[in-house]
């Protein structure tokens, strides 16, 4: 099976919440997704194992910070598993961002954040984009009130 991507139009925004489906961000090449809270990963079903094992490594690490953010009406955060460089030049790089090696590729949707991952490096080094990740969700949880 060949995947292929296609630009989608601008952004539209509905009660003042940009749509991921109707961003440039998005590719019909994701067909699988995974929503618990304001964490959002998108993905091909070709790497739904990857995505799963991804997503369960993830919710190990960052469970305590994930309590402390709002489930609903707060900041979303997009996780975009790309399934092939073609889909992520297409989706992500082609929208002039910048980032190092040190962050990943992250981009604006209104008041949320997307975040690029290319699958082929996922399964190289799961281990380094989960930590680059979980230092993303823990700058973007609001921290506890200091009950002083």
């Amino acid at each position: 099976m060949q995947e292929t991507a296609t630009r989608m139009a601008p952004s539209s925004e509905v009660e003042g919440r940009l749509y991921i489906t109707q961003s440039p961000y998005y590719s019909p090449a994701f067909n699988g997704a995974v929503f618990d809270g304001p964490l959002r990963l998108y993905f091909s079903q070709s790497q739904e194992a990857l995505a799963l094992k991804f997503y369960f490594e993830l919710r190990a690490k960052t469970q305590s910070m994930t309590e402390q953010w709002p489930r609903s009406g707060g900041v979303n955060l997009f996780v975009m598993i790309y399934p092939t460089e073609e889909t992520f030049d297409l989706c992500f790089l082609s929208q002039g961002l910048q980032w190092t090696p040190e962050t990943l590729p992250l981009g604006r949707l209104g008041r949320d954040y997307v975040v690029a991952v290319q699958a082929h490096e996922l399964e190289g080094d799961m281990a380094a984009i989960s930590k680059k990740l979980t230092g993303l969700i823990r700058a973007l949880t609001p921290q506890a009130e200091d009950p002083r």
